[in-house]
């Protein structure tokens, strides 16, 4: 694939995110890095797929991630799990409506919950899995409902009874 290097630096040089930095090549550094998670500062070292994500990127498109893909299904997946151990029947769009819940207020759609949220509410789920078995029905459900309603911004402070 023949890269359009030059279109990159225009890109670059007119992208609000340039003022953060001291320097144009730090600027490109910085957004090559974000791009090869890591592995790289350098544009010919990208993958003919990260270069084309990065100028998709600087352009203001959407690159349809289908890495993520396994990680909703996971995450799906691990929030079925809990809901089932509890015995509540749900549907897909009310799983889907606790990982955007559980993502943060500034997540609007499941399909945009970025990558480390994504692998932070799949733990936290299977957490939730482990202690639903480990307590009783109704406790499992009052701790997490006070922490859902807690990464709402909503705090109850309701504890559970001890037992006579």
């Amino acid at each position: 694939m023949k890269r359009n290097y030059s279109k990159f630096y225009a890109l670059i040089s007119k992208s609000a995110g340039l003022q953060a930095y001291e320097s144009l090549d730090e600027f490109k550094e910085e957004l090559v890095s974000s791009v090869s998670n890591g592995r790289t500062t350098s544009l010919n070292e990208l993958s003919d797929r990260e270069f084309i994500q990065l100028m998709y990127k600087l352009e203001g498109k959407e690159l349809v991630n289908n890495n993520l893909d396994g990680y909703r299904k996971r995450v799906i997946a691990s929030i079925f799990g809990f809901m089932s151990i509890i015995g509540k029947k749900v549907s897909i769009d009310y799983v889907k409506a606790i990982a955007v819940r559980a993502a943060g207020s500034n997540v609007k759609s499941f399909n945009k919950i970025p990558k480390n949220k994504l692998i932070a509410i799949y733990n936290m789920f299977l957490n939730y899995q482990k202690t639903a078995k480990n307590l009783k029905k109704e406790e499992a459900i009052l701790e997490i409902d006070t922490r859902l309603l807690s990464l709402s911004g909503i705090d109850l402070h309701i504890k559970p009874q001890a037992e006579a």
